[in-house]
């Protein structure tokens, strides 16, 4: 399972990306222990349509969500990011 969410903030913009192949579904060679999160930033002038995957940088890529969201509370300037459901069960942040 994969699920995206952009962060909009006063100063950028942040992609957190969930890869989760914890599952009992997912064959054996792909399974992992724990769920990977990414995180892409961008500028905030930067067209909204941009690709955060190939013209974003990427600032983070491990298994722990709070050292993922502090990274994009520092790019977004943003004390407080509410994440949706499918995140939130991951970690609280």
């Amino acid at each position: 399972m994969e699920v995206k969410h952009v962060i909009i903030g006063k100063t950028g913009r942040a992609q957190l990306v969930v890869k989760d192949y914890t599952a009992e579904s997912i064959p054996l060679r792909h399974r992992k222990e724990k769920p990977e999160f990414q995180v892409y930033l961008l500028p905030r002038y930067a067209n909204r349509n941009t690709s955060y995957a190939s013209a974003g940088d990427p600032a983070y890529y491990g298994s722990d969500l709070e050292v993922a969201m502090m990274h994009i509370k520092a790019w977004t300037s943003l004390s407080e990011v509410d994440l949706p459901s499918a995140i939130k069960k991951y970690g609280n942040s």
